[in-house]
């Protein structure tokens, strides 16, 4: 990964963008302190990221450990919501 600075990425824009299409990565770091700002990395390596994220989230297991299903979105206060209920349910059938 190469890092420069944002005067650095300023006057060589074009250059940078050839490398980062060639497949490297490019830190970009502050001016007077060298703390880093951001990341550019190739979108193929990002697409590729996303591929996997996807196709991670088509598994049985995942979606069934998150109670996601074809055609439903994650939302992390219904699947709280409906674990609470199961359990609820489970603790009341257990008692009796």
């Amino acid at each position: 990964m190469r890092t420069i600075t944002v005067g650095e990425f300023n006057t060589s824009f074009p250059e940078i963008l050839k490398v980062i299409s060639l497949g490297e990565k490019v830190g970009i770091l502050q001016d007077d302190h060298k703390i880093p700002v951001a990341l550019i990395v190739p979108y193929s390596m990002y697409a590729e990221k996303e591929l996997k994220k996807k196709e991670i989230e088509k598994t049985p297991l995942f979606a069934e450990t998150y109670g996601m299903w074809e055609g439903r979105d994650i939302d992390i206060k219904e699947i709280r919501k409906e674990r609470r209920e199961k359990r609820t349910k489970y603790y009341e059938n257990a008692t009796l």
